[in-house]
């Protein structure tokens, strides 16, 4: 790609940004700018130019606007707080005092700028405030099916988008994996300690290239998946430490305490495990005595709690706190927003990862 049409492609995605931002913006102002122009071409072609229907439609179409943008706050507000039925029951009553309420503003206004600025007074009577009702109403219902849609649009566009990256994001997870284990720190050490322990024990040199071939299974497979099962997961855990514990040997003292009775209760692949990764990597192997590493998995009123506790000092440095924690985080974010909660925190010389998601099973 050419500078040029590198600048472009650049320019285009700014356009297509602001776009985006503004859309409600834009709408308005197309929508009610439509509604001025029909009115005052239907009102001159029935009596002439007439500053005073300039004026009134002007005014008009400025309740209008100061209205529906107020009422897009409420709608907000009322869309996640209501069911369905409730919510299209809001939308028909506020349809109809929004009309009102537009229609009394935009000929209050009128009166008042008929007596300021041609000192005449204005009294509609009261089949046009019926017809500006009905008028408002209509244009109204227009204005929240659009709105509604635009809403739905970006909303489903927003969805798509954040699949992919999640794709994306379990995709790097498989390949983090993959590359932990093709690189010194993890696949070259475990080769070389199940070849040095064939020497002295087969069968267990047996076991741990079991668990080591578990492990590429299940990051391969975990992959095409958003979800897997709380125990597949525990198993995975159990085949890296007994991989770790060939290298750390007594100075891994691992434990896990897991209160869930339920075997179907979903979790993101590769979750807890990061965290294990994470705490060996970067607490028990850098220290000379190892040391305690903790997993806990409880229930919390209706979420799940997993909790990775190790001994050890929370780095500072950024570029100390891993990967996975990165990855863990990006995840949580896309399949629950604001319904999961990650902490990383030190005390007493305990270094404690803590996730909180909704619980959920098959």
């Amino acid at each position: 790609m050419d500078e040029s049409t590198h600048k472009m492609s650049v320019n285009n995605q700014y356009i297509s940004d602001w776009i985006q931002r503004n859309l409600f913006w834009i709408g308005q102002a197309f929508g009610w700018g439509m509604f001025f122009i029909f009115n005052i071409l239907v009102q001159s072609y029935v009596h002439g130019f007439m500053w005073e229907d300039w004026l009134g439609t002007a005014l008009l179409v400025g309740s209008g606007l100061l209205v529906s943008s107020l009422f897009r706050k409420l709608l907000k507000r009322m869309k996640n707080s209501l069911s369905t039925w409730k919510f299209i029951l809001f939308l028909l009553i506020s349809s109809l005092v929004i009309a009102i309420l537009i229609t009394l503003m935009g000929l209050y206004a009128i009166s008042l700028s008929s007596y300021l600025f041609f000192e005449e007074k204005y009294t509609p009577d009261q089949m046009a405030i019926v017809r500006n009702v009905v008028n408002m109403e209509m244009i109204t219902m227009v204005w929240i099916v659009a709105y509604s849609g635009g809403q739905y649009f970006l909303s489903l566009r927003k969805s798509k988008r954040d699949h992919l990256v999640l794709e994306g994001s379990l995709k790097d997870a498989r390949l983090n994996v993959l590359k932990g284990q093709i690189n010194p720190h993890f696949m070259f050490n475990s080769m070389n300690n199940i070849r040095a322990l064939m020497l002295e024990d087969v069968d267990k040199s047996r076991a741990m290239i079991t668990s080591l071939s578990e492990m590429l299974r299940y990051s391969l497979n975990s992959s095409k998946r958003e979800k897997v099962s709380l125990k597949e997961e525990l198993e995975i855990v159990n085949h890296y430490i007994a991989l770790a514990g060939i290298q750390l040997e007594d100075r891994l003292v691992f434990t896990l305490e897991n209160q869930i009775e339920e075997r179907q209760i979903l979790i993101p692949p590769m979750i807890i495990q990061m965290l294990v990764e994470n705490a060996i990597k970067h607490g028990i192997g850098k220290a000379k005595n190892g040391g305690k590493l903790a997993v806990k998995i409880a229930k919390e009123a209706s979420n799940l709690l997993i909790s990775v506790a190790n001994d050890g000092r929370l780095s500072q440095e950024k570029s100390e706190t891993g990967i996975g924690i990165e990855n863990i985080k990006k995840r949580l974010e896309l399949l629950y927003n604001s319904k999961a909660n990650f902490t990383l925190e030190e005390n007493n010389h305990m270094v404690t990862a803590t996730i909180t998601i909704p619980l959920e099973s098959l």
